[in-house]
């Protein structure tokens, strides 16, 4: 039991759709739009939409412009 307790926590964190449209100056809409076109990958908890770290950073690496 001692190990487990000592294991690193690998915790993933969530956004909202609301928390993303704040930080990319944009509307709930546009983000949800992007959710359904499968630009950006989302999980749906229920009735909660939400979308992970990874998923996020990826989506601005390729929407990124030079």
């Amino acid at each position: 039991m001692a190990e487990e307790r000592n294991k690193p926590k690998t915790e993933r964190a969530f956004h909202t759709v609301r928390d993303i449209a704040e930080r990319w100056a944009t509307s709930e809409k546009h983000v949800r739009r992007m959710i359904d076109k499968g630009d950006l990958v989302a999980h749906k908890f229920r009735k909660l939409v939400r979308v992970g770290d990874e998923d996020l950073l990826r989506c601005e690496r390729m929407n990124r412009m030079d």
